[in-house]
């Protein structure tokens, strides 16, 4: 008999960029890059992972709670096999 599970997940994530560029594409496409100063960012995500035998999937979003981000929303899915 194969144990399931289902758990729920709160995860906090800080980024510290400590030295680094960024690219926006302007108008016409070409490609400006910036120096960029330290940033910290800071997501938190929420979730839940159903585990079965070696596989598992999980779903959860996540939110931006700084001013600095790479993005302000997201929605994760995953499916995870292990051999």
């Amino acid at each position: 008999m194969r144990l399931k599970f289902l758990t729920g997940l709160a995860i906090a994530m800080l980024v510290l960029v400590v030295n680094g560029e960024t690219a926006s594409a302007a108008k016409q496409l070409a490609s400006v890059v910036c120096n960029e100063p330290g940033d910290t960012i800071v997501n938190d995500k929420i979730g839940l992972r159903y585990r079965w035998g070696n596989q598992s999937i999980y779903g959860g979003y996540g939110v931006a709670l700084t001013h600095e981000t790479w993005y302000t929303d997201i929605i994760r899915a995953e499916y995870t096999y292990r051999f």
